[in-house]
């Protein structure tokens, strides 16, 4: 067994040998230098590159309205209530934001479904989110 053993490996030296011989002969020879290449400079127009443009602007868009929906419930209380009395603040109000948020979850669903497809700065809802729309309304009553 030991023979078979070592007879296998001289044999795989020998052919070894042989093999990066025949290697180095096909090498070519080594290239020349490149020629020095200058960079060349550029300046990037920042105000092209903006996220609105983008399709990922519409993905977020839709991924914040579909999380903070809610917030349109107390946002339409609070400016029912300023705007006339507690009972009716409570009231119409309530429906007002569950129907404005109802409207906002599913604008943010279709916006997450079809983020891919333009216009991507063109919400269907204004305001764009719904804290934008919150704020808006509790501020009038400050």
């Amino acid at each position: 067994m030991k023979k078979v053993i070592f007879v296998l490996l001289a044999a795989l030296c020998i052919t070894v040998n042989i093999y990066a011989d025949d290697v180095k002969e096909v090498l070519p020879s080594p290239a020349p230098e490149p020629a020095v290449v200058k960079p060349v400079t550029t300046s990037i127009d920042t105000d092209d590159v903006s996220i609105q443009k983008t399709p990922l602007n519409k993905l977020v868009r839709g991924s914040v309205n579909s999380a903070t929906f809610l917030l349109e419930i107390p946002a339409s209380i609070w400016d029912v209530t300023a705007k006339t009395n507690f009972l009716k603040g409570y009231t119409v109000g309530f429906f007002d934001g569950l129907l404005t948020s109802v409207m906002r979850l599913g604008t943010g669903v279709f916006d997450i479904v079809t983020f891919i497809i333009p216009p991507y700065n063109k919400p269907l809802l204004e305001p764009e989110y719904a804290f934008d729309s919150a704020i808006k309304k509790m501020s009038r009553g400050w």
